[in-house]
This record gives C-alpha cells, structure tokens and sequence, in this order.
C-alpha cells in the first residue's frame, strides 16, 4: 500500500486496494509529487462539498491554508448556493463553469473551476481551478478599447453604429444631436494637438456631465459628437439641444479660445438605418452652421 503524508502531518494510505480508478489516478500522482507541481489548482470534492485533497495550487487559490475543510467555510455565505448548484451541474456533463468567487479573507477573485466526475460510479469530484481574473480583466479592457474612443473615454463610431441598429430595428424612435465644433482646427494649427486634445476632453466631459438618464454620448470623429436620446416631445427637444450648447458654450477652455458649436438635431422615422439618421443629423448641423456664417457675415457687413 502506497504511504504519503497528509494535511496534518501523518502518514497516510494514498492508494488503498478499493480506491475507485478516478480517485486512484489523482492519489497515485499526488504520491508522485507531480500533482503538487501544477501550476492550476487541483481538489477532490466529496459530493457534498468536503475537500478530500488539495494541491498547493488549489490552496492558494482558495484560500486554504492548512486541513481540508468543506468548501462552504470558504466561500461567503452569498455565494455558496450558486457555487455548489454550478458545480452539481457541471459534474453531471463534464464541463468547465466559471465563477466570480469572494472569499472569505475578501479578496474577489473569477476563478475558473473544470469538474470532471470521477469514473466507475466514484462519487467524488476532480476539480482543477485556474485564476483567470488578470485574463477577464484582461478581455474586458479589450472590449472597452473597441467600443471606446481613447481620447475622450466616449464611446466611439463602432458602439455607435451598433447601439442605433439595435434601437431603430426594436422600432424605437429616437433623437440623436450632431455636435460640430466651430474654429476648433485654428486650436490644433496655432497652439499645436496636445492642446487641441485637451479641449476635446473638456467638451467630452462637459457634454457627458449635461446628458439626462438614457442619454449617451459618443465621439465620431476628429471633433464630432453624436449624442442619442429617446423619443422627446418638442419643449423637450428645445431642451435637449440648449443644454448640449450650454455645455459647450460655458466651457472655460472653449471661450478662451473662441471655439463655438454647431448641432444638427433630428428625430429617427420609419424605415431609418443608423447611416441614414446620422446623415440627416449631419446635414442639420451643416444647416445651421452655413445659417450662423451667414449672421456673422451680415453683422460685419460683407
């Protein structure tokens, strides 16, 4: 009978003659050493959740620092009911679950638990654990950088395009608000781009700070905003578009240098595609942009 030394200190059976073969195969290579050499987390879990044996891997992960005690005194109590039901299906096919686990010591961690049922009607559970908390976080700073425009932290064009296709074929009307700004190259060509970007930052975030619920603001090109609302009467339209001029028009760093907006506002109607609506809002703001040239051409009398 193979002797091995378990959690207390003691010399212990690691493969006893009626060990069932899946418990055997991980007993024979703890006895090895080489399961305590992985760098994932490797337990055996009785059905109720009573660790049976831990690797060091598995005990960092978990927490564990010495015996072997039941899962739930690792686990908070929120959550020990959705673990143990994820780990009661998974058992049953064989499948990778992943969880976002809290422990105890308050260190939240998503932990990736692949459960394989032991062989031959064995009862207990192989669970190999991998920490892929730095992978998900990972993934969803990708996410953000595709959705998001880096400058500004808006989000960008693609975000856009996807967020109206959504809305207008769930057939919901929409007003959304073109925002150009105007003389903002003059910035770039006489004090150079870093202080053209900081005032895009400035008006991103004067812009995000006078939205209502619901509304969202998102940066479509060099100096371009596209902002989307719900449907809005025309008192509230009216409001709509003061307010983002107002966000603009009060801006220390755009009074100083003299940077003005213009908006092109439009309501989506039936049968309009992403394209589309921004074309019509693109060709408002153009509108009123053309109509306040016009003014300051007949103030200055040329």
């Amino acid at each position: 009978m193979a002797q091995g030394i378990d959690h207390g200190g003691q010399e212990t059976s690691l493969t006893p003659p009626t060990q069932p073969p899946a418990t055997r195969a991980i007993a024979l290579a703890a006895e090895q050493g080489l399961v305590d050499l992985l760098p994932i987390g490797v337990a055996v879990l009785a059905p109720g959740g009573q660790l049976q044996y831990v690797n060091p891997a598995a005990r960092a992960l978990l927490g564990c620092a010495t015996g072997l005690p039941h899962l739930s005194e690792l686990l908070p109590l929120a959550a020990q009911a959705t673990t143990f039901e994820a780990l009661a299906s998974a058992a049953e096919t064989a499948v990778s679950t992943q969880l976002v686990v809290e422990l105890l010591e308050g260190e939240r961690r998503e932990l990736q638990f692949s459960v394989h049922p032991g062989a031959d009607r064995d009862p207990l559970i192989i669970v190999t654990i991998q920490d892929v908390t730095l992978r998900h976080e990972s993934e969803l700073e990708l996410e953000h950088r595709a959705s998001h425009d880096g400058l500004t932290g808006l989000r960008n064009r693609a975000w856009l395009l996807d967020h109206l296709h959504a809305r207008l074929a769930a057939a919901e009307q929409l007003v959304i608000a073109f925002v150009d700004l105007d003389r903002f190259k003059a910035v770039n060509d006489d004090f150079g781009h870093d202080v053209g970007d900081g005032l895009l930052r400035h008006v991103a975030d004067a812009v995000e700070s006078c939205l209502h619920p619901g509304e969202v603001a998102s940066r479509v090109g060099g100096d371009e905003f596209v902002v989307v609302s719900r449907d809005l009467d025309d008192d509230q339209l009216a409001d709509f578009d003061q307010r983002l001029r107002l966000a603009v028009a009060t801006l220390a760093s755009a009074r100083e240098h003299r940077v003005g907006v213009s908006i092109g506002t439009v309501r989506s109607v039936e049968g309009d595609e992403p394209w589309s609506l921004m074309r019509r809002a693109d060709e408002a703001m153009y509108r009123h942009k053309r109509d306040l040239e016009r003014r300051r051409r007949l103030r200055r009398g040329t």
